[in-house]
């Protein structure tokens, strides 16, 4: 099984496109506990998103879809969103599914790379009490959860109820969460609660090439973005954007 990733019709990938796409794929692979089982398509793009990607009450906040199961699934996104998209296609090539809870919270909790940072704050303690678990939809408090629980728990165990069954309703994930966790979801959602202030952060731009600049050095920081350069990842054309990282660290003083 391969990864296969085009760009949006008008755009051409950049040079190191293909190849943060296969680690970022790896990563997932290895968090989720699943691989491919068969060629997998992925689109980047904007444009591709817009024309293929609907969510009828919120089009505009739509970053990236997956269609199809099986040997099916194609992955359409926006470069930001790949992870996300990535958690979700290996579980339509097995065709696992649970409910949205579930589902967008572990694709959340496993978003977000080095080229993608991701900082998300939530207090729990000010969300409405009603519905309690089942409002926790959104992808804000659905990541956070997801979190606690692998905090909690263990990243593997939570890996581990993701690939365990398909629920048909919300019983059957509540009843198979109790089973697997020890604890049912209302007493666990309600642990998160009283947990306080949260914060979920992925991916570190910085990770290496970070040049040091100590006081009173003078400093022009000139970064050409070159889509043919094997550091550059994203798209040229067509109104999307290409991107190379940069960093520098300044020493303790004034400036």
């Amino acid at each position: 099984a391969e990864i296969v990733v085009v760009a949006v019709d008008g755009a051409r990938l950049c040079a190191g496109t293909e190849a943060w796409v296969d680690d970022e794929l790896l990563r997932v692979q290895d968090e989720t506990g699943l691989v491919p089982v068969a060629r997998l398509p992925v689109t980047l793009g904007a444009a591709a998103v817009e024309q293929r990607c609907t969510v009828p009450d919120d089009p505009e906040t739509v970053v990236g879809c997956t269609l199809g199961e099986g040997g099916a699934t194609t992955v359409i996104t926006m470069p930001q969103a790949l992870s996300h998209e990535l958690v979700h296609a290996l579980r339509h090539h097995q065709e696992l599914r649970t409910r949205t809870l579930f589902e967008e919270g572990f694709a959340e909790a496993i978003n977000g790379s080095d080229a993608y940072p991701r900082y998300v704050e939530l207090e729990p303690a000010l969300l409405p009490e009603m519905r309690w678990p089942e409002a926790l939809v959104e992808q804000t408090q659905a990541v956070h959860f997801l979190d606690f629980l692998r905090e909690a728990h263990g990243a593997e165990t939570v890996a581990a109820f993701m690939r365990g069954g398909i629920d048909g309703s919300a019983a059957e994930a509540r009843a198979r969460f109790e089973r697997h966790f020890g604890v049912s979801l209302e007493d666990e959602a309600q642990a998160w609660r009283d947990a306080g202030p949260q914060g979920f952060g992925r991916g570190d731009p910085c990770t290496s090439g970070v040049a040091a600049i100590e006081p009173g050095a003078t400093v022009e920081l000139v970064v050409r973005v070159d889509c043919d350069d094997p550091e550059t990842m994203g798209l040229q054309g067509s109104g999307e954007a290409a991107w190379i990282r940069r960093c520098v660290t300044l020493s303790a003083g004034r400036y």
